[in-house]
């Protein structure tokens, strides 16, 4: 599960009414905050939050109180700024995130979806169902969906800085790099490969320690 619950510490000192945090460690320091950020799961709008990278962790308070969470940097396998991402209308930083790898934490939901299994594959001898390519994902809100269920299905999330999306996907993904060059992945080697176009850039392969 790559996503779980956060906990709060003390008051930001420096800016009265703001919280920190409760890092997971003593090693642990944070790097960077980032005001106004909502959060989507998949396509579900979790809110309106503080983002606060650390040198391990990836932390999400809700202004509203009703969602604080986290992730390792470790889960996170690649992150990219993307433009033009339907129904993603503004530039945002999108990370996919490896929700199905090791124990759960603690704070998690529930045990990971699709682990050791192959889906809903139907009976033998029967056609998969075909889902509708054309389609296009529909943005929601939380709504009276239970947090647990969506925070469960999590295998990407989005990031949009209100006050100026297209520069805080851009202070986002360095931020980004910054903590993932101080997790790297013992398994995999090299830098991997970029893609750039117009709309969307992102890395093919490893993401992590690398700068664009």
């Amino acid at each position: 599960m790559a996503v779980s619950l956060a906990k709060r510490a003390a008051a930001d000192p420096a800016q009265p009414g703001r919280s920190l945090p409760a890092l997971q460690g003593e090693d642990e320091t944070l790097m960077q905050s980032f005001e106004g950020v909502e959060l989507y799961l998949g396509t579900v709008l979790l809110g309106t939050g503080t983002l606060h990278v650390s040198t391990r962790y990836v932390y999400w308070l809700d202004n509203a109180g009703k969602a604080d969470l986290k992730v390792e940097i470790r889960k996170v396998m690649m992150h990219a700024v993307c433009r033009d991402d339907p129904p993603f209308v503004r530039p945002c930083l999108y990370c996919q995130l490896d929700s199905c790898e090791g124990a759960l934490g603690e704070g998690s939901y529930g045990s990971c979806l699709g682990q050791g299994g192959g889906g809903d594959a139907g009976e033998e001898g029967e056609d998969p169902i075909e889902e509708d390519a054309e389609a296009p994902p529909q943005l929601s809100v939380l709504g009276g969906r239970a947090l647990a269920e969506v925070v469960q299905a999590a295998e990407e999330l989005r990031l949009v800085v209100t006050q100026d999306p297209e520069a805080g996907a851009e202070r986002l993904f360095e931020s980004f790099s910054d903590a993932a060059a101080l997790n790297p992945d013992p398994d995999l080697e090299g830098e991997g490969d970029w893609i750039s176009t117009a709309s969307t850039r992102r890395q093919v392969g490893e993401t992590r320690g690398t700068k664009r």
